[in-house]
């Protein structure tokens, strides 16, 4: 069976299109928007790590685990990455100061004890941006971030408290 012209031409054009594709991809790759493989690699390692510090979690990118039916996401970074966005409605709590490291993005339950550790293994700072205060507690006493609040540096003993309690209607 022959091919007609019109048919080599196009199939000559795809061939020509795939193999321009192929040599410009490397460079595509190397350009100054790719993730340095340093860095792609480090936040493999951490998310393996936080998938073996919970293992209950589900991957929904490259870089985020959600847990407990999304009312906890936890975004991974190496220590002194900053990841300083937080999403509205959440309180996010973060393993190194000044709103850098992995992130626990946490919105739900509400007036109850949110075990921290069952997330991340140390919090460092905090950034509030739910309409409703937000407390660290220990079940006995608490320190309460009201709404917007961010502490770049929480010092001890809060930062070693092992709850945090999302205020449903309160501010403290």
């Amino acid at each position: 069976m022959s091919l007609s012209r019109s048919k080599l031409i196009s199939l000559f054009g795809s061939v020509a299109a795939a193999a321009a594709l192929l040599i410009t991809t490397p460079a595509l790759a190397a350009s100054s928007h790719a993730v340095p493989a340093t860095q792609s690699a480090r936040i493999q390692a951490e998310l393996r790590a936080q998938l073996s510090y919970n293992p209950s979690g589900t991957m929904i990118n490259s870089s985020q685990i959600s847990y407990d039916h999304g009312n906890v996401v936890v975004t991974v970074a190496g220590p002194n990455i900053p990841l300083t966005t937080c999403p509205a409605g959440d309180v996010c709590l973060y393993d190194s100061t000044d709103l850098h490291g992995s992130i626990a993005a946490i919105n739900s339950p509400l007036d109850k004890n949110i075990n921290i550790h069952a997330y991340l293994s140390q919090v460092e700072s905090l950034w509030n941006r739910r309409a409703h205060g937000s407390l660290l507690s220990n079940n006995s006493t608490a320190v309460c971030y009201p709404s917007g609040q961010t502490a770049n540096s929480i010092s001890a003993p809060y930062k070693n408290y092992p709850y945090l309690y999302l205020e449903a209607n309160s501010n403290c």
